[in-house]
């Protein structure tokens, strides 16, 4: 299996080398090729037939024949028309490759696809004769072998597409070398992101000197990518100049980020892959050429279920205009655009409007259904924004933890909460450090919320030191960030004149205040281990990066629901549910509350109650 694997990256990077581009069809195929053939100048002969005719044709068909296990037994099926349709010519030399016929050339691909889709016709009906007369099936056909016939065909199938627009390709940039050639795809799949990275190859190998940005979707598929380049660059060793792989995205190490900005070595080309906040917030100096999918991720919110879903969705047309602008900002670019149309949304349709209307009504906007919004959201939105901000009594008075005695915890909480989920980091090769690292701070089984002040005192103990965040896997530009926004709340309070109180041992207190702005977002333990939604009877579940997904407490509150593989709630902190009926009683009744009791609950779960 391992000389296998070898064998097609070798043949990978000789395409590479030689055409431009590889697939593994085309790798696959070309092995086949050379098992075929009688002899290296029989292989060259076929290689002209499929359009592929250069300087390094020869050595390669040498090489490749050297390679390649050959057997004496024959052929099969798929394998005849192939030989039938190739060249009989004992020998081939050079000039006499590159003065062949194209009519004859022709000549043999009309045979070859003819005779393919006779073969491919007659196993279909074999495949129909096998299920409806199993026994007429011969006893030396072997499931195997029937197994093995199938992916021939489908690759021979594969192989007739992929072949037809790839020597359409080779043959006009041949006569044409200045046709800028854009390679597009439908969706953004397995197929859409290795076009990134074989667009980013080909750039590489056929363009002049300038640095490539290539736009993906988030940190999975950009740390994807990069092994992938890095595999097949190794694999072209000195073949090639060097390609330097630098990745960019929120949750990457500062010091990491900053590689992106260093100047490119001479002989050499960097490769940036970037989300979406290299549209804006970057400009890289010496980026000439922009790879664009025309994917991001982007948060849809569902004003019916409070919910917001982080999914996979095309950019809009002034997102595609901004990542086009990023390409030669020094000189002349290209932008390599894999889509073919535009399709634009509106923020207002897929954001929570809370943070809008409570801002215009700070403003003195009351009537928010007829005001002039550029895009006018949906008037839903509006209204459950509206209930939400009465029900929090944020319309009137905002500062519950003055009641508890605790605003000093909740200043720190909400400022560590406003900086997003970018507080750790879980760099690849040291996954299990940074989860030990950040359990540390569960301990107790607090919650999340309760973690997250945990950690901001600790930094703040250690007298806001970097190293203590390296040690702890915890990113120091997202905690510089927490502390500025809490010293802006800090400011805001000592303004309206509530002092800043904590008592580090009433954590019922601290939970109390969480408990009096998030009091629509609670929910009750199932017996199948899930949770329900109080007010909207909608299933969730404790992400199991969370402190509390091995507990499993009877009622939790938490900062926000995300759609993703599952209905997930991000920040979970336990709650009494009594507390629900003494802090929201306009919001939640008793009935709510009293009937969790009674169910019984599974294994092991509600501990922490």
């Amino acid at each position: 299996m391992g000389s296998d694997d070898s064998l097609k990256t070798w043949v990978s990077d000789k395409l590479m080398s030689i055409l431009g581009y590889s697939q593994p069809t085309v790798v696959q195929f070309m092995i086949g090729l050379s098992k075929q053939a009688t002899s290296p100048a029989h292989l060259v002969g076929k290689l002209v037939e499929f359009g592929i005719s250069s300087m390094d044709t020869h050595a390669f068909a040498e090489e490749i024949y050297s390679r390649v296990p050959h057997r004496s037994s024959g052929i099969n099926q798929y394998q005849k028309p192939e030989r039938e349709a190739a060249i009989d010519d004992d020998y081939v030399d050079k000039s006499s490759v590159t003065t062949a016929s194209s009519r004859r050339s022709d000549n043999h691909k009309k045979c070859f696809r003819k005779k393919t889709e006779v073969i491919l016709r007659k196993e279909k009906e074999r495949q129909v004769k096998r299920r409806t007369s199993p026994d007429e099936v011969s006893d030396s056909e072997s499931e195997e072998e029937r197994l093995k016939d199938q992916r021939e065909k489908e690759e021979l199938e594969q192989h007739m597409r992929e072949r037809d627009a790839a020597g359409t390709r080779k043959d006009i940039a041949r006569f044409r070398p200045d046709l800028k050639l854009l390679i597009s795809s439908a969706t953004l799949d397995a197929e859409k992101f290795n076009a990134a990275i074989v667009t980013s190859l080909q750039i590489h190998v056929t363009q002049p000197p300038g640095d490539i940005l290539v736009f993906l979707t988030g940190q999975e598929e950009i740390e994807t990518a990069e092994e992938i380049l890095k595999h097949r660059t190794r694999g072209l060793g000195t073949k090639i100049s060097e390609l330097i792989i630098c990745p960019i995205y929120a949750n990457l190490p500062t010091e990491l980020q900053a590689k992106i900005f260093e100047p490119t070595p001479e002989g050499a080309r960097k490769v940036v892959l970037a989300t979406n906040i290299a549209e804006t917030s970057l400009t890289i100096d010496g980026i000439k050429y922009v790879i664009d999918p025309g994917f991001c991720k982007m948060k849809s919110y569902n004003p019916r279920t409070g919910m917001e879903s982080l999914l996979v969705t095309p950019i809009s047309k002034a997102s595609a205009n901004q990542r086009a602008g990023r390409s030669g900002r020094m000189g002349p670019g290209k932008c390599f655009r894999l889509y073919t149309a535009y399709n634009d949304l509106d923020d207002n349709t897929r954001t929570n409007l809370a943070n809008v209307v409570l801002t215009l009504k700070s403003l003195g906007i009351h009537d928010l259904l007829n005001f002039d919004f550029m895009d006018h959201p949906p008037a839903e939105a509006l209204l459950k924004a509206l209930e939400l901000l009465f029900a929090l009594s944020a319309l009137n008075k905002l500062v519950a933890s003055e009641n508890y005695k605790c605003s000093d915890d909740i200043i720190s909480i909400a400022a560590m909460l406003s900086v997003g989920n970018s507080i750790f980091y879980r760099p690849k090769d040291k996954q299990v450090h940074a989860d030990n690292a950040r359990l540390n701070f569960h301990t107790g089984n607090v919650g999340d919320h309760m973690a997250l002040l945990k950690v901001y005192n600790s930094w703040k103990e250690t007298n806001y030191s970097m190293q203590w965040c390296y040690e702890n896997y915890i990113q120091v530009r997202s905690m510089k960030r927490a502390r500025d926004i809490r010293d802006q709340l800090a400011g805001l309070l000592e303004r309206v004149e509530i002092e800043l109180t904590s008592d580090a041992n009433d954590l019922d207190a601290i939970k109390k205040s969480i408990t009096s702005r998030f009091f629509p977002h609670s929910a009750r333990l199932q017996k199948n281990g899930s949770y329900r939604t109080v007010k909207h009877s909608q299933t969730v579940h404790i992400h199991p990066s969370l402190g509390l997904a091995q507990v499993l407490p009877r009622w939790v509150v938490y900062h926000e629901l995300v759609l993703s593989t599952k209905e997930y709630m991000r920040q979970v902190t336990e709650l009494k549910p009594e507390w629900l009926v003494e802090i929201a009683p306009h919001y939640y009744q008793l009935k709510d509350v009293e009937d969790s009791y009674s169910k019984k609950m599974p294994r092991g779960a509600g501990l922490a109650s």
